[in-house]
């Protein structure tokens, strides 16, 4: 064994070393060890980018190693999945999680615990129904046994995961490119966390994405495959909303009427899905609670915060909601421009152009957490852009606002102007070469 694979080997042991103190030994209130290791598992990432001996057999060991090691974590950046299991053992009692907010179950018994953990108390359900359904899944299999349900709702984010890896590796061979930006995604430690870690469920919907585009891009014309295709698309919407950004592109790939056909079926599956739920009270509850999203949450934003402070200057005080409603029409308009206006030539064209379409949603947005980020990741896979690898790593300081419940001024600008450098920097060079792209 020569020195180069002695190093490979110890960088994977170094990295999975620092995954397991992420999970397990770090809370979100350490900061500076928080950081620190995210800084040196990036630095291996790096590494592992121009190392001859990654190929997919260690991609998969490494990402496969790495989330079952978090498979038995309990989340510690993160109190989102309290909800998920309030949702999930209303629903194994027959109770509509939309239907009421926790304060209005009064005979918690086993529940207390569970409802003093929220951290959202006096918000409906936002969750759509094939959350709902492994939240159920969980709860039901778990019973009251609180990590069981945690392990539970762990397994099935992993297996989304897994299924990212899988038809990004499956896209890129199909693109006839080199399967190494799967790493950006499969050994992204940002992705190794906030997912299995965190138990957020950005892998479980763009793992539908994925197959639908994986579906559509073998597709030739067959009425009958483009139902399916829009089957799948449907569940990573009725899995997170957000996934239905990766639509209007299509438009310009596959022409008018295929895409009025695949979004109509689109939105028929959706439709059903949420047929067990509906009721006049719960549709209002759930509308309310992704209408203060717009109107009330904040943080970590960018042109959000630089819009609010002119808006003060201007009228004496901040006002999020006109403010946050103003930019999500603003996001639609430039939505609209790009799809309008980009001719799709090419898959990479199309990825680039979900990728644009993304990163204004979130510069744009009034809330970006570390895990929006995922999505951005996703597409980037298929892209020559790297901005996002680099925005993973800035965006985990924004978690110094649970030192103390406040984010820097400072910490902002650092986190933005790296990300927001890089993809200027990377546009303009880009744009000076010409690719070598796969033609629709």
């Amino acid at each position: 064994m020569n020195w180069r694979s002695t190093f490979h080997y110890l960088s994977v042991i170094v990295f999975l070393s620092l995954i397991y103190y992420l999970g397990y030994q770090t809370d979100r209130v350490q900061f500076i060890q928080m950081f620190a290791i995210y800084s040196v598992a990036f630095l291996i990432l790096a590494y592992w980018w121009y190392d001859k001996l990654i190929n997919v057999r260690w991609i998969w060991i490494i990402a496969i190693a790495a989330r079952v090691l978090l498979l038995f974590s309990a989340p510690n950046f993160s109190d989102d999945y309290f909800r998920f299991v309030w949702d999930g053992y209303l629903a194994v009692s027959g109770v509509n999680p939309f239907a009421f907010l926790p304060g209005d179950v009064t005979d918690l018994g086993h529940l207390q615990s569970i409802y003093d953990g929220l951290n959202s108390k006096e918000y409906y359900s936002v969750y759509p129904p094939v959350m709902q359904f492994i939240f159920w899944l969980s709860s039901l299999i778990a019973g009251d046994n609180l990590y069981l349900n945690i392990v539970m709702l762990k397994l099935f984010v992993c297996i989304g995961d897994i299924g990212v890896i899988y038809f990004a590796i499956k896209i890129l061979r199909r693109l006839e490119r080199n399967i190494k930006p799967v790493i950006l995604y499969a050994l992204n430690p940002l992705v190794m966390i906030e997912t299995v870690g965190n138990l957020h469920f950005e892998g479980v919907m763009m793992s539908f994405t994925l197959w639908g585009i994986y579906l559509l891009m073998k597709w030739r014309g067959s009425f009958k495959a483009l139902l399916g295709v829009g089957f799948v698309f449907s569940l990573g919407i009725l899995t997170k909303i957000v996934s239905v950004l990766f639509l209007p592109v299509l438009l310009r790939k596959i022409g008018f009427k295929n895409t009025l056909t695949l979004g109509l079926v689109t939105v028929v599956c959706t439709a059903i899905a949420f047929v067990p739920f509906i009721d006049e009270q719960a549709i209002g509850n759930f509308s309310q609670s992704l209408d203060l999203y717009f109107r009330k949450f904040e943080f970590n934003a960018s042109i959000y915060f630089v819009a609010n402070t002119i808006y003060e200057k201007i009228v004496g005080w901040q006002e999020i909601k006109y403010v946050g409603p103003a930019l999500a029409i603003l996001n639609v308009v430039l939505i609209l421009f790009l799809v309008i206006r980009k001719k799709i030539t090419s898959w990479e064209t199309y990825f680039t152009t979900v990728l644009a379409i993304l990163t204004i949603h979130l510069l744009l947005s009034t809330t970006v957490h570390p895990w929006y980020l995922i999505n951005l990741i996703v597409a980037s896979m298929f892209t020559r852009y790297r901005f996002v690898v680099f925005w993973s790593w800035s965006i985990v300081l924004s978690y110094y606002f649970y030192k103390n419940y406040h984010l820097p001024i400072g910490i902002l600008w650092f986190e933005y102007l790296i990300f927001i450098g890089v993809l200027i920097w990377e546009w303009v060079n880009l744009k000076k070469q010409t690719p070598n792209i796969k033609k629709i």
